[in-house]
């Protein structure tokens, strides 16, 4: 499991910064990846906390990291690893109006609409996901959850899916540009992801005019949106996230923590 976070960690086409989650289970307990750490370091630093299965409560107790605001959604699974990516083809797909469509050529793939993270999100996988016919779900502005019964397949799978789902990502330069443009402007109303919203907030990104991104992969979550965006501009009806719940995600104490803890 190490060994998958950090690969996945390292790819910025699949996570970049904090973000994405992983985990591991076995008949008793579920290691999954800590709030705030960020998977690229789990090779190098102990990312993980462990979850009883029967009281849902870190054991021990006396852990020090916080438990992923996803572990709902790996619960839920029966599969022994799970995996949840930012990948930047995935937000793109759903951020199309053809994704239902990719998905189904793709095979064995459920989209599923968006809901905030935790709870919410957990409820929309429980609706949406059936394990017997689904290997990936895309999640609508927020990325790709991916399931199997060893590291290996779940790796293969990401594999197959990136190298499928990386041939949509076509763009001119000009079409970079506007991308650009439309996502430095901060508007409320233009905004892919609970991440978008919530590290690269309007004034995140006033602070950065004409100068670099600190810390650096703030800059790489934005060019992988921009690239995101740019080569869906083409498509008439675009997901955005509605600005009432960017306002929501920008106020909850739990990003509002996570931001803090990552600065």
């Amino acid at each position: 499991l190490r060994q998958l976070s950090s690969w996945i960690g390292s790819n910025i086409s699949m996570v970049q910064g904090p973000g994405g989650n992983t985990s591991l289970k076995n008949s008793e307990f579920m290691w999954i990846k800590g709030s705030g750490t960020k998977l690229k370091d789990a090779d190098i630093a102990e990312i993980f906390v462990r979850i009883d299965l029967v009281t849902g409560e870190p054991n021990p107790l006396t852990q020090d990291l916080r438990a992923s605001i996803e572990t709902n959604l790996h619960q839920l699974s029966r599969s022994a690893v799970v995996v949840h990516t930012h990948s930047t083809a995935a937000i793109a797909a759903g951020f199309r109006d053809d994704v239902e469509k990719v998905a189904t050529e793709f095979g064995r793939t459920t989209v599923v609409p968006y809901h905030r993270p935790g709870t919410s999100l957990a409820d929309g996988i429980r609706n949406f996901v059936d394990t017997s016919i689904h290997d990936y779900a895309i999640l609508k502005n927020h990325g790709l959850l991916v399931w199997g019964s060893t590291v290996e397949e779940v790796r293969q799978r990401i594999v197959a899916f990136e190298n499928e789902f990386s041939e949509i990502l076509q763009y001119s330069e000009a079409n970079l540009i506007e991308a650009r443009r439309l996502l430095r402007d901060g508007n409320l109303k233009r905004y892919l992801t609970p991440d978008h919203a919530v590290f690269l907030d309007s004034s995140t990104l006033k602070d950065l005019e004409g100068g670099r991104f600190e810390p650096y992969w703030l800059e790489q979550m934005y060019e992988q949106l921009c690239i995101a965006l740019a080569s869906s501009l083409h498509f008439r009806n675009l997901s955005w996230l509605d600005e009432e719940e960017v306002r929501a995600l920008q106020n909850w104490d739990v990003e509002k923590l996570r931001k803090e803890a990552n600065n």
